[in-house]
């Protein structure tokens, strides 16, 4: 008999360890679909509000080529190939 209530405690505890592991997971789940909602709404509201910090966000997001630098006024007067540091 000993035998078989030790294998019913460790099965009791896999169950209860599985349980933790189901709830974490799902917690998780939850806060990374929440947060991802919270950013397109936030980049939303920003974009239609026109504000500094929203111009920003977007401006990260849907302009990011508009972001790099224009050298070729610069290579065209004949000055050497700016550096990066």
């Amino acid at each position: 008999m000993e035998l078989k209530a030790k294998y019913e405690q460790r099965i009791e505890q896999a169950e209860a360890e599985l349980r933790q592991v189901k709830n974490k997971i799902l917690r998780i789940s939850t806060l990374r679909v929440l947060l991802f909602a919270a950013g397109i709404i936030g980049t939303i509201y920003f974009y239609q509000a026109g504000t500094a910090g929203g111009d920003k966000g977007t401006g990260c997001l849907f302009r990011f080529p508009g972001n790099i630098p224009d050298h070729r006024p610069a290579l065209q007067r004949g000055d050497k190939r700016p550096r990066r540091n």
